[in-house]
């Protein structure tokens, strides 16, 4: 467990601007599922255009860390998920490459967080392997 909390901390990055503007995005509030972070910036990340990241946030209300995933858009932020409906403070996440979560839905068919899986099975044990 502490080999993947140093992982984080190392390949982490932290969050604080939101791009509100959309202007390139053209995905409708009727199109995300609340409450389904990950389902939502996944599909949203698979047209190639947005970067995924998963890890936690903060929000104003809650000074707790919660985990979640968002995308990523010329350095800022876009959270279809909380958009409007949280405030939020930071995120800080790791980026996970989408031929990994393609890998992953097609194996499970649903989708999931998949941080944690991501470090145990590609980075973990491809230092290993020797990758």
């Amino acid at each position: 467990q502490e080999s993947f909390y140093k992982w984080v901390l190392k390949n982490g990055k932290s969050f604080k601007e939101i791009d509100d503007d959309w202007a390139e995005l053209k995905y409708t509030n009727n199109e995300h599922k609340q409450r389904q972070c990950y389902y939502n910036s996944q599909m949203l990340a698979l047209n190639g255009k947005f970067e995924y990241y998963e890890g936690w946030y903060v929000t104003e209300n809650i000074n707790l860390p919660l985990e979640h995933g968002w995308n990523v858009l010329n350095g800022k932020v876009v959270d279809v998920t909380t958009h409007k409906r949280f405030n939020v403070n930071e995120y800080f996440g790791v980026k996970i490459p989408m031929d990994y979560v393609r890998k992953m839905l097609l194996k499970t068919g649903y989708s999931d967080g998949y941080l944690g899986r991501y470090y145990f099975e590609e980075i973990k044990n491809g230092q290993k392997r020797g990758i």
